[in-house]
């Protein structure tokens, strides 16, 4: 079983797989038409219960309004969201409460998923990036600098690279750190991956800082100018929010916030460069 993602459009019961066009936000944009039918919707699942995803539009949705819905075992139940793209109008995250204790896994497409159900109420047509997940994004790094959007490289429209690029670094910090899950009653050990942070705020910090390090790098031209400066003081920033933040780990991998996982703070050795 897949651990990441799996997107996929059901058109009158004519599935169409996104999942692999979706994992990354930087190699394979794909085109979601989507026809407003009481039979249509988009599956957005997962192996274990999630709460949110995030959506890098290049050409967005006109007009549409969005519905989201879960599975309860017998039924698809509204699901009230946080949706900061506007109904896709906009590139961002779409979040909702975790703790669903009716929410239940369910075959779709041969698939059992965890899964949101979204539909529209018109038809619309949009490019999508990707859809999947990071810790921050383009919002966060203006907070910073609000003039940061000048250092687009050419051709890109937004740093979701960096983004991108920003949460691997995380999460293989938390592997070296030894951090690993084992999903109750087995003994077999598995690698922490970004599916396994039961809260994204606690890295928004360390997220934005370590993205602008990353932008400032790439930036700067030599050792000595105020980029490369920029770059060593994010650095530090970021060690500091990652050091400070509150570890939720899903250490059991069930999708839960469990006593144990809720409690612990992260710690780490910082060297100065």
């Amino acid at each position: 079983m897949s651990k990441d993602l799996s997107v996929m459009y059901d058109e009158n019961l004519t599935f169409i797989d996104f999942t692999q066009d979706s994992r990354s936000f930087i190699r394979d944009a794909f085109s979601l038409a989507y026809v407003s039918a009481p039979t249509n919707h988009l599956y957005i699942g997962l192996y274990k219960p999630f709460y949110n995803f995030f959506i890098e539009l290049t050409t967005v949705a006109e007009n549409p309004v969005l519905d989201f819905e879960y599975f309860d075992g017998s039924i698809w139940k509204a699901l009230s969201v946080i949706d900061s793209t506007k109904n896709l109008k906009r590139s961002g995250f779409i979040q909702w409460e975790r703790e669903l204790s009716d929410w239940v896994s369910t075959a779709i497409n041969e698939k059992d998923r965890y899964f949101v159900r979204v539909s529209a109420n018109i038809d619309f047509t949009a490019v999508i990036d990707g859809l999947n997940i990071v810790f921050s994004d383009d919002n966060d790094l203006i907070k910073l600098e609000r003039r940061i959007m000048k250092q687009l490289a050419k051709g890109d429209k937004s740093f979701i690279a960096y983004h991108e690029s920003a949460l691997e670094e995380i999460i293989q910090r938390y592997r070296n750190s030894g951090n690993n899950k084992r999903k109750e009653g087995t003994s077999l050990l598995e690698k922490i991956t970004k599916w396994d942070i039961l809260d994204i705020e606690n890295l928004r910090q360390a997220s934005k800082f370590l993205t602008m390090a990353k932008i400032m790098f790439d930036v700067s031209e030599q050792n000595e100018d105020k980029y490369y400066q920029k770059f060593h003081d994010y650095m530090g920033q970021f060690g500091e929010a990652f050091r400070l933040n509150i570890q939720r780990l899903d250490k059991n991998d069930d999708g839960k916030i469990d006593i144990i996982e809720n409690n612990t703070k992260r710690s780490v050795q910082m060297v100065r460069l």
